[in-house]
């Protein structure tokens, strides 16, 4: 059966953003790519409980971007994609490293 709506259960904030997108590495982490106040990349982590309880996993930092968008390769690998300064694609694939 499908709902008609959704109950939030949890809430938190992670700062200033002007542009991000969200991929899933399992059911209960997700990792976060955002631009944040000084158009730097900022990734982070998220994990996630039954009631809703959201906690940070981790943060990091990937230079200077104006577009992005992250999937997921594995429970453990990112790629991002995104356009630094000069205009230029770049990708950056990641291993998330941080600890259950």
């Amino acid at each position: 059966m499908i709902e008609d709506h959704v109950m939030r259960l949890g809430t938190d904030t992670a700062g200033y953003v002007s542009l991000g997108d969200i991929t899933s590495l399992n059911d209960y982490r997700v990792v976060i790519a955002k631009r944040d106040g000084g158009n730097k990349l900022r990734l982070i982590v998220w994990d996630f409980d039954d009631n809703g309880n959201l906690t940070r996993r981790g943060t990091g930092t990937a230079g200077n971007v104006s577009q992005l968008s992250i999937t997921a390769l594995s429970s453990s690998r990112v790629v991002i994609a995104k356009r630094d300064r000069g205009g230029n694609l770049r990708m950056n694939v990641g291993r998330e490293q941080v600890c259950a």
